[in-house]
């Protein structure tokens, strides 16, 4: 079979990141990152899950008809044609806007930073635009709107890109790139090997944050704060860029007191009316400010600090300030004192942050979400943007720089919108400077206009991808206003709670699936130089089309068909890429992608100043003060939601590194990686509310409950709590069951938020700064708290099974209750040898799988050695455990864990390949199906040596009997004479996927295996061979545990095979990543602390330690995290 690898990139997330498809069969069979893309430094994980999610048995496949109620149990979903459709969306839309204007009908795009919509939304907002309806429910206003928009108060544009490459310090704050940006986190990585500092702003311990110079835990919602203390500290010690401040910030113009209104040449009677006003220190009177000229910066004889009475034209005596006084006055209060009382940051730590950045010369920062999801977000968006602008480095080469970008045709501009139209957005009338005047509206506004038509009737809802009753707060009135809505149509790969309430659904289909064009990359100079046609990976699945291919039908259906280039998608791109002098046929021609060369000067506001009112960057802000907000940033303890007796800690959330928002958890591959919601709490709260780590624990809220499961976290403030969003999905390879969006069972973060405190400016709610109380779930007592490392258990009893076969049943020595397990998990054990010897190893758990707490523990362990040896030369655990332990006996036994979990009850069929002592983990499944009376077709097809090897041989019958779905396949490669064929076993042989009955290859069969190496090797080879996908297909392998204390001062040969080089390593050395890099070898790297995965390399030969984090696949290790543990063969 020939393998086809093709460039390309991911739109997962805003990383876009540069990938290489392996591609068989029109299945992708492997994934790595393009080294040669300038956004192909790293791949992570979800990037990596594209085949699992192509070829995702749930996914939507044709159009769908709600036939029952809205608030019914079941939709009734009935298939429907294209054509019915687009026809009917067509039309009632139409209909509404006839009778009630296009801004009756409101859409949804989901968020272009964490979904694949990025190849399709500039041309849905060209859609809506030219359909005429200026509402467009984004999430702006929680995600980029204040780093993009409240960002140009100050600067008069968004955030420029962080140039880490050339940094001499990075700033990240609320923003962590490793679980949201891989490519950034690839740069700051380079960066840092390059010798730049690090300062993490976050309440979370990161990666990141762990590596920085300085991490500062801030007290969610208090970025302000922090903002007016390091200016405050920059501005007294005079640390601060003296001359970029007084050239190019409007701190030297003038400031009437008494309204707060800039002075105006005007009042002071000079020739230009309409010119602000300083104070020139050299001829002693005030100079107008030539604000129109290109470049034109406050002079030197410009007065900054400056304070004093000024006769006005008509005679009145008013007090003025300069902007630069009034500044640092509003900063004056924040000593070190009083913004560590606010941050709960130790004073030492903010004085460390303000001597780093005031050392440096070259400094980026980057804030996304941690900012934003607050209800102060535009002032303390304002307050890092002020602070910034202290620091000299804007658009500087280091610094946060406004690169080029290439000249291509925009097709979703905002003047496509009628001004007419535009001022009717929802929440223009309260907000009209904030996401509104883009569009964009919030979730709260397009409640508030279904339910209560205010303060118009939305009739109908459009949604591009999006969840909003998991996305956003307000779930109860989310609820209220789906059923209400008068029609209502999803577009998405996957049915969600929220497309539970639409009307019709349309079948979206994955990026590889289709053809998608990118003009710049964002995160270098080279990066948006680049300009790359996706090309289609494999074919489309099922009747799916792209979100681009469905509004250009509509357009055609809606009298739009000429401003969408005649329905023709070719036509349209090519006009996008007309003044760059290409074309879509070019581009095919060169997959990989075309670079275009563009000029990136720095510092370019020296001739254009900057797009302000003033044309300086305002750090008095005139336009926020005339529409009644603070021209100054600023923070007051009510700025945010306080805890209190009811709800005493601070609950905020962090975004998952194995998910984009509420989607992917029914991927196996991320799935096993994170498989229940959690929630951080720090190790003192945790001991005072007694929580064990991995204890289930109900999280209150003045809005609702939700139920977590418990991750102590000792790093954390001890009145701070972290949730995860968007857990509902169920992953039913991994048999973890889904959760409900509302009810006892859900873990519905956003659930417990409401919007009832706003944002004054953007109407973002504080989804990262709520309030809450916390509780162990079961209060009575009754579940048992795990444990960190061994605990002391005794042998209670010892059953023989088969030939050197033993159950070996575990307790407590204190006889407590013990967690309960899932079907599939295993326990490690510790126990002393005769010779003294004390090893570990992990064997699966046997009984009946439950979360409720159990009495005891059991295994079954197959003697390695022969029944005659006495004493292996090696040592042997399950020898041990086979001769010499006995009841009574102590051993140290781990809580139950791992990732091979399996379904006792699914919806596809389950087959079971075990080999010999290999079923334990599928006894476990089988006894817990019969006692749930599961109908799921099983098949187990077992391996033995003959009858008297044969393990669990009569309780395998029993099962049978009571399992109506199960079939077993016996088969024994070494029958005794009595064993009858037909009766004992049915075939001879070793397991083969052969004896796989027709009737178990249909219905997308989840395949399990536990075994030799030998035999999962061979059965996984020939399931691929005959057509299973490989995300099908799970196993179980146990490996020894190593202690890596005893080989860290070891000496090992590293053989890169494929740089031809062989080099010594020792302990100092360092993690194999590093230890590469230093001898000249280029690994590709991402996170650097063993999540992402990029840095996989195959290991041909010798054995890894991993210090954290392991890879999924044998022989493959993370050289971030692994270090030799003999002599190593690399395929690198």
């Amino acid at each position: 079979m020939s393998t086809v690898n093709r460039p390309g990139y991911c739109t997962l997330c805003t990383s876009t990141c540069g990938a290489i498809y392996s591609i068989e069969n029109d299945r992708i069979v492997s994934i790595r990152n393009d080294a040669d893309h300038p956004t192909g430094g790293a791949m992570c994980l979800k990037g990596k899950s594209a085949s699992e999610l192509i070829d995702n048995p749930e996914r939507l496949t044709h159009p769908m008809r709600r036939t029952n109620p809205k608030g019914s149990k079941d939709p009734g979903w009935a298939a429907i044609s294209w054509d019915e459709a687009l026809d009917e969306i067509a039309g009632r839309l139409l209909a509404i806007k006839a009778q009630s204007g296009a801004h009756a009908v409101a859409f949804g795009i989901t968020t272009p930073n964490g979904t694949p919509i990025a190849d399709s939304s500039e041309w849905i907002e060209r859609f809506i635009y030219t359909f005429g309806s200026p509402n467009i429910c984004y999430a702006a206003e929680i995600c980029n709107w204040h780093k993009e928009i409240a960002h140009s108060f100050t600067y008069g544009c968004g955030m420029p890109a962080p140039d880490y490459l050339n940094s001499d310090l990075i700033v990240l704050w609320g923003h962590n790139p490793t679980n949201t940006w891989l490519a950034q986190a690839h740069s700051i990585g380079e960066a840092r090997k390059a010798g730049a500092k690090l300062i993490v702003v976050d309440p979370r311990d990161t990666a990141l944050a762990r590596e920085a110079d300085v991490w500062l835990r801030i007290r969610p919602g208090t970025d302000a704060a922090l903002a007016m203390g390091l200016a405050n500290a920059f501005l007294e010690s005079g640390a601060y860029d003296r001359s970029f401040v007084h050239q190019w910030t409007n701190g030297a113009l003038l400031v009437r007191t008494d309204t707060g209104r800039m002075l105006r040449g005007a009042e002071v009677g000079l020739t230009l009316d309409n010119a602000y006003v300083y104070f020139d220190r050299t001829t002693q009177d005030l100079q107008p400010h030539l604000a129109a000229l290109a470049g034109g910066c406050i002079p030197d004889a410009a007065q900054l600090n400056v304070e004093q009475s000024i006769t006005l034209v008509s005679g009145e005596q008013v007090k003025c300030a300069s902007a630069f006084t009034l500044y640092r006055r509003a900063c004056l209060p924040f000593d070190m004192e009083k913004t560590a009382q606010a941050t709960w940051i130790d004073a030492d730590k903010i004085e460390q942050a303000a001597t780093l950045i005031a050392s440096s010369q070259r400094i980026s920062l980057h804030s996304w979400t941690g900012v934003e999801q607050h209800n102060n977000a535009t002032q303390s968006q304002r307050a890092i943007s002020c602070f910034y602008a202290l620091t000299g480095c804007f658009d500087a080469q280091g610094g946060n720089r406004i690169f080029g970008s290439l000249k291509s045709v925009t097709v979703n501009d905002l003047s496509l919108l009628a001004p007419e139209q535009l001022e009717k957005a929802l929440g223009y009338r309260d907000r009209p400077i904030g996401p509104s005047a883009n569009g964009w509206v919030t979730s709260r506004e397009l409640y508030e206009a279904i339910l209560n038509a205010d303060p118009y009737q939305i009739r109908a809802l459009v949604s591009f991808g999006g969840n909003l009753l998991l996305a956003q707060s307000d779930r109860q009135m989310a609820e209220r206003s789906f059923e209400a809505l008068e029609f209502h149509v999803h577009c998405d790969l996957f049915i969600n709670p929220t497309a539970e309430y639409a009307d019709i659904v349309l079948p979206v289909n994955t990026p590889w699936e289709r053809e998608a064009l990118r003009i710049g990359f964002a995160i270098t100079t080279r990066a948006q130089e680049w300009v790359q046609l996706r090309q289609q990976m494999v074919s489309p699945r099922h009747d799916t089309r792209s979100d681009t291919d469905i509004v250009f039908a509509l357009a055609g259906r809606m009298g739009m068909r000429e401003e969408f280039f005649g329905g023709d998608k070719e036509a349209a791109w090519n006009a996008m890429l007309a003044p760059l002098g290409l074309t879509t046929g070019q581009l095919r021609q060169q997959p990989a992608g075309v670079r275009i060369p563009i000029e990136h000067a720095t510092e370019k506001y020296r001739l254009t100043g900057f797009n302000t009112a003033s044309g300086l960057i305002e750090i008095y802000s005139e336009s926020l003060h005339v529409r009644g907000y603070a021209a100054l940033p600023g923070f007051e303890a009510g700025d945010i939601i306080q805890p209190n007796e009811a709800y005493p800690y601070v609950l905020s959330s962090a975004k998952s590194g194995y998910f984009c928002h509420s989607q992917h958890r029914q991927l196996a591959g991320l799935r096993k990686k994170s498989r229940n919601p959690t929630l951080e709490l720090s190790q003192q709260l945790a001991a005072e509310l007694h929580i064990a780590d991995l204890d289930w624990v109900i999280v209150t809220t003045r809005t609702g409950q939700a139920r977590f499961q418990a991750r102590v976290n000792p790093n954390l403030h001890p009145r701070v709590v972290f949730g995860q969003h968007g857990w509902w999905q169920p992953c039913i390879p991994l048999g973890a069951s889904g959760m409900p969006v509302s009810g006892p069972q859900n873990s519905n973060y956003n659930g417990l938020i409401d919007a009832d405190e706003k944002d004054p400016v953007s109407g973002s709610v504080p989804l990262r700064a709520f309030t809450c109380s916390l509780r162990r779930e079961d209060q009575t007592l009754l579940a048992p708290g795990r444990w960190p490392d061994f605990r002391d258990f005794y042998v209670s009893e010892m059953v023989a099974e088969a030939n050197g076969v033993h159950r070996v049943h575990l307790r407590p020595l204190d006889n407590s209750l013990l967690p309960g397990f899932d079907a599939g998990q295993h326990i490690t054990i510790r126990v002393t040898l005769r010779s003294g010897m004390v090893v570990s190893r992990a064997y699966s758990l046997v009984g009946i799988a439950s979360e409720r707490p159990v009495e005891q523990y059991a295994i079954c362990v197959r003697n390695s050695q022969a029944d005659d040896v006495d004493e292996p030369l090696q040592p042997s655990v399950s020898h041990h455990i086979n001769r010499h332990l006995a009841p009574g006996d102590r051993v140290g036994v781990q809580a139950p864990g791992g990732n091979f979990t399996i379904p006792c009850q699914a919806g596809r069929p389950l087959v079971f390949h075990a080999g010999g002592i290999g079923i334990t983990p599928f006894m476990t499944v089988l006894e817990t199906a019969a006692l749930a009376q599961s109908k799921t077709r099983m098949l187990l097809i077992y391996g033995n040596r003959n009858s008297a090897a044969h393990v669990f041989r009569l309780r395998l019958k029993q099962l049978k009997a009571q399992l109506p779905g199960l079939e077993i396949i016996d088969v024994y490669s070494r029958p005794l004479p009595s064993d009858q064929p037909g009766v004992d076993f049915n075939y001879q042989g070793y397991v083969d996927c052969s004896m796989i009955p027709e009737a178990f290859t249909t219905g997308r069969p989840l395949h399990y295996m536990c075994g030799a190496e030998s035999m999962m090797s061979a059965m996984t080879s020939q399931l691929i061979a005959s057509g299973v996908p490989k995300a099908d297909i799970f196993k179980e392998a146990f490996k020894s545990s190593v202690n890596i204390s005893a080989v860290a001062a070891g000496e090992f040969d590293v053989n890169f095979a494929r740089s031809n080089k062989t080099i010594r390593w020792t302990s100092q050395c360092g993690v194999l990543l590093d230890f590469a890099t230093a001898n000249g070898i280029t690994l590709a790297s991402g996170c650097r602390v063993g999540q992402c995965e990029s840095c996989a390399v195959n290991v041909l030969d010798g054995r890894v330690l991993h210090l954290q984090g392991n890879p999924d696949e044998d022989n493959v290790c993370l050289t971030c995290q692994a270090i030799p543990g003999s002599d190593i063969t690399l395929d690198a």
